[in-house]
């Protein structure tokens, strides 16, 4: 039989890298064409998950010349 405090123990690091998995599908389905998977070739919906994410990356990351 398990109990309880067995049942409530988790690993940390599992965790957090399980919430950044997470979101990272969370940012990828605000990308229409990648949530409704229009595309049929595995290569190019591979493609439109990289173009998403670069997307993503460019908005997060501030401009080069920003210091300045």
């Amino acid at each position: 039989m398990i109990s309880r405090l067995e049942m409530l123990w988790f690993e940390s690091r599992t965790y957090q890298r399980r919430c950044i998995i997470e979101q990272t599908i969370g940012w990828l389905k605000e990308c229409r064409r990648v949530a409704t998977r229009n595309e049929k070739l595995a290569r190019n919906f591979l493609a439109m998950v990289k173009r998403s994410m670069i997307g993503r990356y460019l908005r997060i990351i501030p401009p080069w010349n920003s210091a300045v």
